[in-house]
């Protein structure tokens, strides 16, 4: 977990699945799959995402991420849709009982962006009404905004994230970033939120 924290990831991955050979636990497969989504291992991180879930049917996290991995199998991708949808669907009842939790708003805007764009945009708006200072909300906004192909909204997003302390390396092997990292637009960004400057 200090390796994960501190952005070492590989020696992070071998930390957790040396956990893993151990002992298949909760903890260990919800962070494999992270670690193997960030670093592109897709049908990895479903495969630790889909054990993660059957420690907890509740968790729409895992199960947001669950949908999050399968969307960029190429043969999954409605598949994808579902896993969101049944989330967003968990998420909701959650809201019932935290109306006004920034967080949570942001990851249903996630999970409707896929197929419901102006109650994804409603969710993310309202989240970063609630907390303009939360790097983690401002993110989930902007993949909200990039989902829905609105480029400029979701780089203003991301440089606000980066401003409050959000993690370049994170936002650099972030898959929902793919298109919008190609942006010369986004390289300022990094640059000018990189704490030399990017002057080196």
């Amino acid at each position: 977990a200090v390796q994960f924290a501190l952005e070492r990831w590989d020696e992070a991955i071998g930390m957790f699945e040396r956990s893993f050979e151990l002992e298949k636990s909760y903890y260990a497969c919800a962070n494999l799959g992270t670690l193997y989504y960030m670093n592109g291992r897709f049908e990895d991180a479903v495969r630790m995402y889909e054990w993660a879930w059957e420690y907890d049917d509740s968790d729409y996290i895992t199960l947001g991420n669950l949908g999050s991995a399968n969307y960029w199998l190429p043969d999954k991708r409605e598949h994808a849709v579902g896993l969101l949808r049944r989330a967003a669907a968990l998420a909701e009842r959650q809201r019932e009982e935290t109306p006004n939790d920034p967080v949570l708003l942001a990851l249903l805007g996630e999970y409707y962006s896929v197929d419901r764009g102006d109650t994804a945009v409603a969710c993310a708006e309202k989240a970063l009404a609630l907390a303009p200072d939360n790097a983690e909300v401002a993110l989930r906004a902007a993949h909200v905004y990039e989902q829905l192909g609105q480029r400029a909204k979701a780089l203003v997003l991301v440089g606000r994230a980066l401003e409050l302390g959000y993690s370049a390396k994170e936002i650099d092997h972030d898959p929902q970033f793919r298109e919008l990292r190609d942006d010369p637009r986004y390289r300022l960004l990094a640059d000018s939120a990189a704490p030399d400057g990017g002057d080196g």
